[in-house]
């Protein structure tokens, strides 16, 4: 009986790897976790939001919209590295505070945002790290999104941001639905 048990057992451990080796080798080819990718930017662009509180993101949301005649709309952390730059809620920008504080409530914020002004297509401004995984969360909310990383020079991305960008991806397209 014990000899069956440990037979199972690692028939288990076994099948449990492949499935951890598929599922990685999956990610890979299809982008998920290699090289991000930037979208091409739309001829025509309703509004541009800045995630997060980069200052690269910041100024990449900046020109697209300034190039674009679009909108610009600061998220959560963006809102304070805007207002340094001498941004002004309302004025110079629509301000988005997202409601869980992630990339899902950002893209949800942003949808609610669209519907409201009636803005067809949106520019997502991020991180190159997080530019994969951010096309994936938006694209449930938004019909016409294009999202594009900026270069944080000298800043690496440590380990553990990768691998939380890749689970975030397998749980967008599995059990957590954004919108």
């Amino acid at each position: 009986m014990v000899g069956q048990v440990q037979v199972v057992a690692r028939g288990v451990r076994r099948f449990g790897v492949a499935v951890l080796l598929i599922v990685v080798v999956l990610a890979g080819v299809s982008g998920w976790a290699g090289i991000p990718r930037d979208d091409e930017l739309p001829a025509e662009v309703d509004a541009v939001v800045a995630l997060g509180g980069s200052a690269a993101r910041v100024q990449l949301a900046r020109d697209i919209a300034a190039a674009h005649e679009a909108h610009l709309v600061l998220s959560a952390g963006s809102i304070g590295v805007g207002q340094r730059d001498g941004l002004v809620c309302d004025l110079d920008a629509f301000c988005l505070h997202p409601e869980p504080n992630t990339t899902i409530g950002e893209a949800r914020g942003m949808a609610s945002l669209a519907g409201q002004h009636g803005w067809d297509t949106v520019v997502v401004a991020t991180s190159k790290f997080h530019v994969n995984r951010s096309r994936l969360v938006f694209r449930q909310c938004l019909d016409d999104v294009a999202v594009v990383g900026s270069h944080d020079p000298g800043v690496p991305v440590p380990v553990d941001r990768r691998v939380r960008e890749l689970v975030g991806m397998l749980a967008s397209v599995t059990v957590q639905r954004v919108c």
